[in-house]
């Protein structure tokens, strides 16, 4: 989804989603001349279509626009939407919670991912060649907007973040369909996060109890704790936090294979993640 801002007028959320369509509702400026547009795709040619935009009384937004047979966005295939007169793109998320998994493409999905820096993102095609998602903390508009267009999967860390709005970092977070995931702090209090961020997973860490707005449940080893298999009913999460001196994306992967290696009942997790943001 496209972020609010100065700049940016215009709210866009994804609501009821399925295979057949798709329903966003928008708030901002907007006329009888207003479409939703695509999708478009900078790593192969699509067919795009113009969807109409019309007003909607009692939703959770003034303006609907139905998609059928949406598109969803995947690194693989980076679907972009745009909105006539709107500054960035938007995609459409497809990774979901579906009881004690992520479903990707109406499958069961494993996310592996490393941590990195935002400088350590220069190259997003030998992230993509590894299959790894990003863990970076606070990742900025500009890293989101790239990594839609491109095709690369972030989870936003903000576990050890200080925000005066925590409401409002969500919102921007959850606008961009390459955000697969944000990490926070389990003490806080979130209500309603489903209203403001609908499809964004919401992970917290194993160490604190499980707040109610919690998807997700990460646990973090050191190098020499004993493995078990997953032990929440949630999406749970295995994060070695201190892995061996890997840099490269193909280091970091050979880290994340290693460590499923290691694992009992590896499979029983939803995602394998090494690293510590350096």
């Amino acid at each position: 989804m496209t972020p609010d801002s100065l700049a940016n007028p215009w709210t866009i959320r994804q609501g009821a989603t399925s295979e057949a369509r798709v329903e966003l509702w928008i708030d901002g400026p907007v006329n009888a001349e207003t479409r939703i547009e695509g999708p478009t795709n900078m790593r192969a040619q699509t067919l795009t279509a113009k969807y109409r935009v019309e007003k909607f009384e009692g939703g959770p937004a003034p303006f609907r626009a139905v998609l059928p047979e949406p598109n969803f966005w995947t690194p693989r295939t980076p679907n972009c939407y745009r909105l006539s007169g709107a500054p960035q793109p938007f995609g459409l998320r497809d990774l979901h919670v579906r009881g004690s998994n992520l479903w990707l493409e109406d499958h069961r999905f494993v996310l592996r991912a490393a941590a990195a820096t935002q400088e350590d993102l220069n190259d997003f095609e030998a992230w993509r060649e590894t299959g790894l998602a990003a863990i970076v903390e606070q990742p900025t508009q500009a890293l989101c907007e790239r990594a839609l267009r491109e095709g690369l999967y972030l989870i936003a860390d903000l576990s050890d973040a200080r925000h005066a709005d925590i409401r409002g970092e969500v919102a921007r977070l959850a606008a961009w369909a390459s955000v697969s995931m944000a990490i926070l702090p389990g003490r806080i209090e979130l209500h309603d996060a489903k209203q403001f961020a609908p499809h964004l997973p919401l992970a917290c860490l194993g160490e604190e109890a499980t707040p109610d707005w919690a998807d997700v449940v990460i646990n973090c080893l050191e190098n020499n704790e004993a493995i078990a298999t997953p032990t929440v009913d949630a999406p749970e999460i295995l994060w070695r936090c201190q892995s061996a001196a890997a840099v490269t994306p193909a280091e970091l992967r050979l880290e994340c294979d290693r460590l499923a290696a290691e694992v009992v009942g590896a499979s029983n997790f939803s995602g394998l993640w090494v690293g510590s943001v350096r």
